[in-house]
């Protein structure tokens, strides 16, 4: 595995996804760059991470009581809740506060993106529906490159204007050969994670997006978790958490 720091430019460009907290009653934007509005009944999982009722990161259900998302989110539970149900937050949907976040114990911020995964609990039990639903957890290793997967969020269509999305928007990505994925990204990628991109450029996950999934098949097989200097450029995949890699740690906390 490839552990070296993270340098200062990608540093802040993983921040970067963490979008600002902006007012879901502002002018109506677009989410995921090159994407298409989407309904929630095709994603039932996923959900609006909000600190003080803003979007902030993105979220899938493993259980009633538990979703899963980026370790960089969060690092508290101040004023954090989800918003489940609903692909338009400006809509209601079902809210519930998080009771405890549990980041992955090697993750660390100061060290660069590896181990970016969180487990929140919930205060109360969700109510499944044709809306809100878990999503499969992920059994086999290897993905062939070049294999069709989904990522959804709610963030920046551009990088360049500072505006989350009221709307669910999901994009078609492919995934991308390690090697090239290392060339193109650099040390800083490690066998825990996946890179998925579309090669004719601006297509994927920003701002916003992260946390989310990314999903084949009605599993998860990623957390949106990094990416380069552009968002979703045609030589900056994407970066996600390879939720494969974590299935024991996933098991060990979804009962805490």
């Amino acid at each position: 595995m490839i552990t070296m720091k993270l340098n200062i430019m990608m540093l802040l460009m993983m921040v970067l996804h963490n979008t600002n907290l902006l007012n879901a009653d502002q002018e109506n934007k677009l989410g995921i760059i090159g994407g298409n509005k989407t309904t929630i009944e095709k994603h039932p999982w996923i959900v609006s991470i909000q600190s003080e009722g803003y979007h902030n990161c993105g979220g899938s259900i493993i259980n009633e009581n538990t979703i899963i998302t980026a370790a960089h989110c969060f690092d508290s539970t101040e004023e954090v809740q989800i918003l489940a149900g609903t692909a338009d937050l400006t809509q209601k949907g079902e809210i519930i506060k998080v009771q405890r976040v549990i980041n992955h114990e090697n993750f660390n911020l100061s060290n660069g993106v590896s181990d970016d995964i969180a487990i929140y609990k919930l205060s109360s039990n969700l109510t499944f529906s044709d809306k809100i639903k878990p999503i499969a957890l992920p059994e086999n290793k290897d993905i062939a490159d070049g294999t069709p997967v989904i990522v959804s969020g709610w963030g920046y269509t551009n990088q360049d204007r500072p505006d989350v999305s009221n709307d669910l928007l999901d994009v078609e990505l492919y995934i991308v050969n390690p090697e090239i994925c290392y060339e193109e990204m650099g040390d800083q990628l490690t066998d825990n994670m996946i890179c998925a991109g579309f090669e004719s450029g601006f297509k994927g996950s920003c701002n916003g997006d992260s946390g989310g999934p990314l999903e084949l098949n009605n599993t998860l097989v990623g957390i949106v978790s990094w990416g380069g200097e552009e968002c979703a450029g045609p030589e900056s995949p994407n970066v996600f958490t390879k939720v494969v890699n974590y299935i024991s740690w996933i098991k060990e906390h979804i009962n805490i």
